[in-house]
């Protein structure tokens, strides 16, 4: 347990505000560097936004990429990457008008690990994966787009087709980043693609964390424990204090009321959330204001129950077409009821957002049918909507514009979570970044102010 100071309460090095993947990862890195650390986290649960999750009783939440390395290693350290298994390659089945194909990668050095998949692929003409072929061997020496250029002028200069677009390029890039190619930016785009479908076999791997996420994480309580810090959950703070004289800051949260004095504190929570904690004047400098401007995206995932033919496959795509998005669905194995539950995510749902329940079921049944061959046809049981309106920040060509560094104008008060300067899209890999460059500069300040 942190030490109690008589006027202000619990002493720390440090307060992490937030536990999310952004914040555990600074907790543990700053533990690591023998600070007592405080994790504060509203909920009753550390995970953060993974805990907001489609999952049921036979399905699963969230999914990280083989690429994700620095979220990999936060649970390697935590001991818990066995509760997230990563397959060894990338599998995923497209299912359009009726046909079916697959994408995967074979053991041969990129790009070329794709072209078995790709030389099968029913939905390019041959003209049409030349060109693809082409422009991902560009990708892999190099090409990462032009300052401010979009997706979709990048694809053009590359000379992709719509099908191309449709079958390939958009259906990786647009639930990657959760914007359509004339809006995103190129650069972080062709990132994508260069670290996760043209790096090592297992990049573009796609893992699903465990319906419980919290499970992931609990274990940063005992690690926290070891230099006399604490994981404090249901623990909303309230106030962000700054203390006279260069005295660090006092954390104020509850109910129940507590303090904590520390010498720095790491913000890993929303940026409004964050200005809303903060003395006003505080919060209406450029550097915080400016963050509660950042423009975000839409989400939507759904919880559905079918009966009909099972779909035996771990990951399945049906692509869009504009403006119809594509969907991305992880069905679960067939129970002995001969239901099977799938979790779709939407990306650029825009149309579909606002729509009710039975509206949004009858447009999902019928993308499916429309897609499946005759032998996997099934009807829609039950269905749940989870509508997240401001789910990831928007990733057009001025995104590095608008995310702050982790090091904020207040000596000792440091800022962490997807939104920041990591040059990754909105991830929890991103996340993870964020908290670990978070910890990194609060460890220097503490040293400097020894």
């Amino acid at each position: 347990m942190a030490a109690v100071d008589a006027h202000l309460g619990a002493v720390a090095d440090v307060v992490v505000i937030g536990a999310g993947p952004a914040g555990i990862a600074a907790a543990l890195e700053l533990m690591e560097q023998g600070r007592r650390v405080v994790l504060l986290e509203r909920a009753a649960r550390p995970g953060g936004r993974t805990l907001l999750s489609v999952a049921g009783p036979r399905t699963r939440g969230h999914i990280y990429l083989g690429c994700c390395r620095s979220f990999r290693d936060l649970l390697d350290r935590l001991g818990t990457s066995t509760l997230a298994p990563l397959p060894d390659r990338l599998q995923v089945k497209i299912f359009d008008q009726g046909r079916e194909a697959a994408i995967h990668a074979a053991p041969w050095p990129a790009p070329w690990h794709l072209w078995p998949a790709l030389r099968r692929y029913p939905f390019l003409s041959a003209g049409e994966k030349g060109h693809l072929v082409k422009a991902l061997v560009a990708v892999a020496r190099g090409d990462a787009g032009a300052a401010g250029e979009t997706f979709a002028a990048w694809l053009e200069r590359r000379r992709q087709t719509a099908a191309a677009r449709s079958y390939f390029w958009d259906l990786i890039a647009a639930p990657a980043l959760n914007a359509p190619a004339e809006l995103a930016s190129a650069q972080l785009a062709l990132m994508v693609f260069r670290l996760a479908l043209l790096g090592d076999r297992r990049a573009s791997a796609i893992a699903p964390l465990p319906a419980d996420s919290a499970g992931l994480f609990s274990p940063i309580a005992a690690k926290l424990a070891e230099t006399g810090g604490e994981l404090v959950t249901s623990c909303p703070v309230k106030q962000l204090e700054i203390l006279p004289g260069g005295g660090g800051y006092c954390v104020v949260a509850g109910p129940p009321h507590r303090r904590w004095r520390c010498r720095a504190v790491v913000a890993a929570v929303a940026p409004g959330d964050l200005v809303a904690i903060l003395p006003e004047r505080v919060g209406r400098l450029p550097f915080f204001h400016s963050a509660t401007q950042i423009p975000y995206r839409p989400l939507l995932d759904l919880r559905l129950t079918l009966a009909g033919t099972a779909v035996q496959a771990p990951v399945c795509a049906i692509p869009g077409r504009a403006p119809q998005p594509a969907l991305w669905i992880f069905p679960q194995p067939p129970g002995t009821d001969g239901r099977q539950d799938w979790v779709i995510s939407i990306s650029n749902p825009e149309h579909l957002i606002g729509l009710t329940e039975a509206e949004i079921a009858a447009w999902v049944e019928k993308r499916v049918l429309d897609a499946l061959p005759v032998g996997h046809r099934s009807h829609i049981l039950h269905l749940k909507v989870f509508r997240r309106p401001q789910a990831t920040f928007s990733p057009a060509p001025e995104h590095q514009t608008w995310r702050p560094p982790q090091e904020t104008p207040l000596p000792g008060l440091f800022v962490a979570g997807d939104w920041t300067a990591t040059g990754w899209p909105s991830t929890m890999e991103s996340a993870v970044l964020s908290g670990q460059s978070s910890a990194g500069k609060a460890g220097r300040f503490l040293a400097a102010s020894q």
